[in-house]
């Protein structure tokens, strides 16, 4: 019965190993933002492109840096430019 115990167990020791070396690792976090990031990422109003463009691509991590009005803006401001083309 020990044998089998033993071979039981190399085979889950197998499988963990497979499992950690096919495992997708977890994409790295940003460092977290501060207020002063924010207050300094909404400052410009003349970078609407960059704010619409970040919206487009991740609407979330763009409204808790630029907040609602700045996202707002560019992505108006970026409609019109779509309409005016």
């Amino acid at each position: 019965m020990a044998r089998k115990d033993s071979t039981a167990g190399r085979a889950a020791a197998q499988q963990a190993a497979l499992a950690a070396l096919f495992a997708t690792s977890a994409p790295d976090k940003q460092p977290e933002r501060t207020d002063e990031d924010r207050l300094r990422a909404r400052l410009d109003w003349n970078t609407w492109p960059d704010v619409a463009h970040h919206y487009a691509t991740d609407p979330d991590d763009a409204l808790d840096l630029y907040g609602i009005r700045l996202c707002t803006y560019a992505v108006r401001m970026d409609s019109r430019q779509e309409v005016q083309a």
